[in-house]
C-alpha cells in the first residue's frame, strides 16, 4: 500500500481508506474522495486532551481507489 517514491515523497496505492496530514498531499490520480476528519470522531476525551496539551494535527480522510 505504501511505497517510498523518493527522499521526500511517499506513494500510497489507495484501495479503501487512509488518513493523511491535511496539506501534505502533492497530487493524486484516480477516484478519491477527501474529507476532513471530524473533531468528535475520536470521542470527547481525546478532544479535551488535544486542547489541553496542544497536541494533535488536522487529518483528512481519503477514500476510494487511486
Amino acid at each position: 500500500m505504501f511505497e517510498i517514491e523518493n527522499r521526500s515523497t511517499l506513494q500510497i496505492n489507495l484501495s479503501g481508506m487512509v488518513y493523511a496530514k491535511a496539506g501534505a498531499m502533492v497530487a493524486y490520480r484516480g477516484s478519491v474522495k477527501f474529507s476532513r476528519k471530524g473533531a468528535l470522531e475520536d470521542g470527547l476525551g481525546k478532544l479535551f486532551k488535544k486542547a489541553l496539551t496542544g497536541g494533535g494535527m488536522t487529518l483528512m480522510k481519503m477514500e476510494g481507489q487511486g
